[in-house]
């Protein structure tokens, strides 16, 4: 806290106050000069308060300086005038300013006394019935916990934002449980890293050899793998990394603290894949039952015919099938389970919808489903059918502290359909294959959808391939390229680069390849295209143009173009707001993207009037307004949901006119513009340079480096994951 400024003062005026996170603009009188504006976390801030704060002085363009306050102390009002102000705001149900003038006259300075220990007396005033009284009594004692936690987060070096989480978590207990346990923070819902974590417990004098030490960097192993796409991890690797957190000589000093998580039912641990395997216990139970649910499905009945399935078909669409197509088509429409994979231009859209005409035929209700909003829109487009994302077809909830999602269809609440299918499969990751299975009725069929060849979900798992490679589900394999799409070199080199081949970098009809050596040639040139020539020689407007990169750094990558293009397509210009963060800028206009999950954030559909909570990794928006005042920046969101964003979420966004190929997965764009640089070898494969080619719908702008590009097409090494679920479906049927 050294580095920071101190400031002083009475609240006088709340601005803007966010009771969901804290967020507060006020007005500060620090007896010196005009009244100050801070900003902070200071949930039911009111008028009389004093308050003794840390920060940093910040100039606002427009309403010039500003205390960003990151901690600090708080009191209530000490003389009967600041009381009654601050009783009066409402932040208490049952006290307005009436009732506030009432009690100060009666009680005078020891009315915060009677309200949080005498109820009975307060229920002398006019108009407070006992049951009103202890409901404020409650309230008040409730706000004072609150406060009192945010102080003791503060003084140990913690945002008051990870306070709010604790005690959305943990109540009015918060204060004890983190000091009883300061590893709690681990927990992923808190956004503390283990060092973070490490340096509250030891301020607050835990020993370097407490158990709950060990446990913690055990499970924050195991936790902070997920976003690798890891289900599990090798025992000798979980204690060698865990050892390394804590500073150990030897990874053999965390075998008592794993066996001591085992014991407690926090990790499972078994033999697989010729590994010692660990697992976090709902990891393992939601592999597990996936398998077994999976080989239900495959061991039951198929379903009967008509006849003439493929004559209907065929006359329904017009189109006369190949062998496997029809292989696919009867399989949907027949088994209970089934995969349908291919590459781009394979017939998978002609053969899902037969199978949708085919199971209306039979009177089996059909629903679809997609990860993304974009794949979901442009799965209702192809079939003539609504489709949902997956999250809004399990009714996703959020538990009652926001730390969690949870789903209102499961086994007691199951999808109402007959069909399901699921598209992009791909991005489905282990957990959400798991809430798909346990809502699924018992006699629905489900058949998935995806290209096991595209880049593996962001979450844990790898459900696509590892169901292909158990051999037991029922596959069809697309791969015969129809004569349409063989016209199409987007489809044609997509194929060319997953066989392994560098295909002709040539410009044709919907294949454009600009030749660029270094950083400032492509990203120059991507500007140019956005702009001006791409927007001009196609007659569509910019909005429809997405570039692409592998990685965010150097001059190529996503965090430079961002800059770039967001100063050519949506400038400064009187008259339209922004906001500025260290060195970005975000403006009415912005395309933008949610780089997190976060569960607190309200959004509303102006169009239904319903209101939900959660914004996932991967979402886009269009920033519509910003209040310079309370510097809240509003989002419409591709689905038409509306939220509000407070300053501190702000750094959970970033500017979508470039994103990467990650973040680009199940969607489908227009026109891409592919930049293509020299990188993390990692990032240079053959997998990701597929996907890049296949987000592309009618034109694709490849800019950059040819042998950067024929680098990644012989780069086939596809990075490890950590996954037996294709073990455990096998092991059904032994």
């Amino acid at each position: 806290m050294d580095n920071y400024e101190r400031l002083e003062g009475k609240a006088v005026a709340i601005l803007f106050s966010n009771e969901s996170n804290g967020y507060t603009v006020m007005k500060l009188d620090c007896g010196v000069t005009e009244p100050v504006t801070v900003v902070g976390c200071f949930p039911y801030a009111a008028p009389g308060e004093y308050f003794e704060l840390y920060g940093n002085w910040t100039e606002h363009r427009t309403y010039g300086q500003q205390f960003k306050a990151m901690g600090g102390e708080r009191w209530l009002p000490q003389t009967p005038e600041d009381i009654e102000a601050y009783l009066a705001v409402g932040i208490f149900k049952g006290i307005g300013s009436a009732t506030a003038a009432r009690i100060v006259e009666r009680f005078g300075e020891r009315a915060f006394s009677v309200i949080a220990e005498e109820p009975e007396r307060l229920a002398l005033i006019q108009g407070i019935t006992l049951e009103r009284a202890k409901k404020i009594q409650h309230q008040f004692n409730e706000r004072m916990e609150l406060r009192r936690l945010l102080e003791f987060v503060s003084e140990h070096g913690l945002s008051p934002e990870i306070g709010m989480r604790l005690y959305r978590r943990h109540g009015t207990m918060a204060a004890s449980i983190v000091a009883n346990n300061p590893y709690v923070l681990v927990d992923a819902y808190y956004g503390v890293s283990f060092p973070m974590a490490d340096l509250f417990a030891r301020d607050l004098g835990l020993a370097d050899d407490s158990p709950m030490r060990f446990d913690a960097a055990m499970k924050y192993v195991l936790i902070h793998n997920l976003s690798n796409g890891h289900v599990f991890i090798p025992a000798g690797k979980l204690c060698a990394a865990a050892a390394a957190l804590l500073d150990l000589g030897s990874p053999e000093e965390m075998e008592p603290s794993l066996a001591r998580l085992c014991e407690k039912g926090e990790i499972h641990r078994e033999p697989v894949l010729r590994e010692d395997a660990c697992y976090l216990t709902e990891l393992y139970e939601a592999e597990d039952s996936v398998a077994r649910r999976l080989a239900d499905m495959v061991r039951r009945q198929p379903y009967p015919l008509p006849a003439d399935a493929i004559a209907f078909a065929e006359q329904e669409s017009g189109v006369t099938y190949g062998k496997r197509q029809r292989e696919a088509i009867l399989g949907g429409a027949a088994l209970p389970v089934m995969v349908l994979t291919g590459g781009p231009g394979t017939g998978k859209t002609t053969a899902i919808r037969a199978i949708i005409r085919l199971c209306e035929r039979m009177h089996r209700r059909v629903t679809l489903a997609a990860p993304t909003g974009r794949a979901a829109n442009r799965m209702s487009e192809v079939c003539g059918l609504e489709a949902r994302t997956i999250h809004r077809l399990l009714e996703t909830v959020f538990s009652e502290d926001k730390s969690s999602q949870e789903f209102g269809r499961n086994e007691e609440n199951l999808i109402d359909t007959d069909v399901l299918i699921v598209d992009e499969l791909s991005m489905v990751d282990l957990p959400l294959m798991h809430a798909l299975l346990r809502a699924l009725p018992a006699d629905a069929s489900l058949i998935l959808v995806g290209d096991a060849d595209q880049l593996p979900s962001v979450g844990p798992g790898n459900v696509l391939k590892d169901m292909i490679q158990s051999r037991h589900i029922p596959t069809v394999h697309l791969d015969t390229i129809f004569r349409q799409a063989q016209e199409s070199m987007i489809v044609m080199n997509a194929h060319a680069i997953n066989d392994g081949k560098v295909p002709e970098l040539k410009s044709a009809k919907d294949f454009f390849y600009m030749k660029r050596t270094s950083g400032s040639d492509i990203a120059k040139t991507i500007v140019e295209l956005c702009t001006v020539r791409l927007p001009k020689f196609f007659k569509i407007d910019p909005s429809q143009i997405q570039v692409i990169a592998p990685s965010k750094k150097q001059e190529a990558g996503t965090v430079s173009l961002n800059r770039r293009l967001q100063e050519a397509l949506n400038p400064a210009a009187p008259g339209k707001a922004e906001l500025r963060m260290g060195d970005s800028v975000l403006r009415v206009g912005d395309r933008v993207m949610q780089m997190r999950n976060n569960y607190d954030i309200v959004c509303e559909r102006p169009d239904t009037g319903e209101t939900t909570f959660g914004v996932f990794n991967g979402d886009t928006a269009t920033i519509t307004a910003i209040d310079l005042a309370s510097q809240i920046v509003t989002l419409t969101f591709d689905d038409r949901r509306v939220a509000a964003y407070t300053p501190e979420l702000l750094n959970e966004l970033d500017l979508a006119y470039a994103i990467t190929v990650h973040k680009s997965q199940g969607n489908e764009f227009p026109v891409v513009v592919l930049s293509v640089f020299d990188a993390d070898p990692r990032l240079l494969s053959r997998n990701l340079l597929y996907t890049a080619v296949t987000r592309a719908k009618s034109q694709l702008v490849v800019v950059g480096s040819d042998e950067v590009f024929a680098q990644m097409v012989a780069n086939n090494v596809r990075h490890k994951r950590y996954s037996a679920l294709h073990m455990r479906i096998r092991a059904q049927f032994e």
